[in-house]
């Protein structure tokens, strides 16, 4: 989805989320290879809802999505860290009345909840991840 351009954007020119990262890209869309190095994230828009109004959908006008981005480290501190910077990031990024990335307008992205999550059987020691979810209003026309 083209909503997903826009978060990658806001995501990608973190200053605080590269931080926690480190060098190279390691956010990706949906998956990650098998042999990306941590830490990296994945993003997904796991749903798509229409806003409902007095005339019927709104198509022309707003979509609602549901996105969950998805931390993940070899330590337990730096995942927790990397979900509070992406929580920072992300968390009404866009500016009253709306902001454009990468073409896409968002009106407004709000921090839903998190969960932790650790995987026993992934990398040599197990893999900490920490899932977070968001609400995204994108603007489709004016």
């Amino acid at each position: 989805m083209i909503v997903g351009q826009a978060i990658y954007n806001i995501l990608s020119n973190s200053l605080t989320v590269a931080q926690h990262l480190g060098s190279g890209n390691r956010i990706f869309p949906l998956v990650a290879k098998a042999t990306q190095s941590l830490p990296f994230l994945i993003y997904e828009i796991t749903q798509d809802d229409p806003v409902q109004t007095k005339d019927g959908l709104s198509e022309s006008y707003v979509r609602v999505y549901r996105l969950e981005v998805l931390c993940y480290s070899e330590t337990y501190t730096n995942v927790s860290n990397i979900a509070k910077a992406v929580r920072r990031t992300l968390n009404r990024a866009p500016s009253y009345p709306a902001t454009t990335y990468n073409t896409v307008k968002l009106q407004s992205i709000n921090y839903i909840n998190a969960n932790e999550e650790f995987e026993a059987d992934s990398g040599k020691n197990g893999v900490f991840r920490t899932r977070l979810v968001f609400e995204v209003r994108q603007i489709l026309t004016d």
